[in-house]
């Protein structure tokens, strides 16, 4: 009978034994993931981010309720982490990451950088993770024209070369009308390529208005840290108003790097029969900007004419 009950407690303390090591394990666990996913947003600016929950359910972590600043202005609804244990333990971070919900807030002044709540303006390279699903997110805007939205949404995908990546950005308001698809690839031993299609813009701004915008951008960049971005680019605009001055069907190419751009091209001024204008911009951070424009017609009325709406404020 002694022996009986003594086998009895042994099975209870070895039960309770056993549920306190899964609690302790799952704990240490949750603890183990909620520290990468603390270190992975601070790693891209987010220093003040809290998370607000998170569950497992085999092999993947789900989090959610997550504040990329404290006021709550920045959040991230939902994060779905895949891991390895052994890779989170090695400092290998996660495997795989889906997003959703993503709302980032801020300000943007006199054409400077943007302010972004919770965001300390870190750019970390290679900047995106190696397998991300951005299912859903936005980025709010004030500025001196109004607030602007813009959406975004895309996949990167780990490959030999490098991360690729596949991205729509846009965005549906009265100031600004966007939609661009992007490619591009952060290589394995540094530096960076960017295609971008632009498949419609519209922008209505005090400063400027455009319509019917289309065209491609390319950027690069390589691996050493002062390496300057190349630029390239064709863009097309059907019509654009700048300081009461209206020009349409412009054509302009860009050609050059981040630091000595150039960029001409040229357009029909409005308001005038067979007039044209044909403008080269040079941006240099040696030497400044340097513009050129001249003005052509065939017929003489017609370029008097323009001379004489000139001396008059557009």
């Amino acid at each position: 009978m002694t022996a009986f009950i003594f086998s009895n407690r042994k099975r209870i303390l070895l039960t309770f034994a056993a549920l306190t090591s899964i609690f302790l394990l799952l704990n240490t666990l949750e603890f183990i993931l909620h520290s990468n996913l603390k270190s992975l947003l601070k790693r891209y600016g987010f220093e003040h981010a809290t998370i607000g929950s998170v569950e497992l359910h085999g092999g993947e972590a789900l989090f959610e309720t997550i504040q990329l600043d404290p006021e709550k202005f920045s959040t991230l609804g939902v994060v779905r982490a895949r891991y390895h244990l052994f890779s989170l333990l090695t400092g290998k971070g996660f495997e795989s990451y889906t997003v959703k919900d993503l709302a980032l807030n801020g300000i943007a002044e006199n054409y400077k950088k943007p302010i972004i709540d919770g965001w300390n303006g870190a750019i970390p390279l290679p900047f995106f993770p190696a397998s991300l699903n951005l299912e859903g997110g936005k980025l709010d805007l004030d500025t001196p024209q109004g607030a602007i939205r813009l959406e975004a949404k895309g996949q990167t995908t780990p490959t030999p070369e490098g991360t690729k990546l596949q991205a729509a950005l846009w965005g549906t308001q009265y100031q600004l009308k966007l939609d661009t698809r992007w490619n591009g690839l952060m290589k394995s031993g540094g530096g960076w390529a960017l295609d971008g299609d632009i498949r419609e813009a519209r922008v209505n701004l005090d400063a400027i208005k455009t319509s019917r915008v289309s065209g491609w951008l390319s950027l690069a960049k390589d691996s050493a840290p002062t390496a300057p971005v190349s630029i390239g680019g064709q863009i097309n605009l059907g019509g654009v108003t700048f300081n009461g001055l209206s020009l349409s069907n412009v054509a302009l190419t860009l050609d050059g790097t981040s630091a000595d751009l150039h960029v001409f091209g040229g357009g029909e001024i409005a308001g005038f029969n067979n007039l044209r204008a044909a403008f080269d911009v040079e941006f240099s951070v040696l030497d400044g900007v340097n513009v050129n424009i001249s003005v052509e017609t065939p017929k003489r009325e017609t370029m008097i004419g323009f001379l004489t709406a000139l001396r008059k404020p557009f």
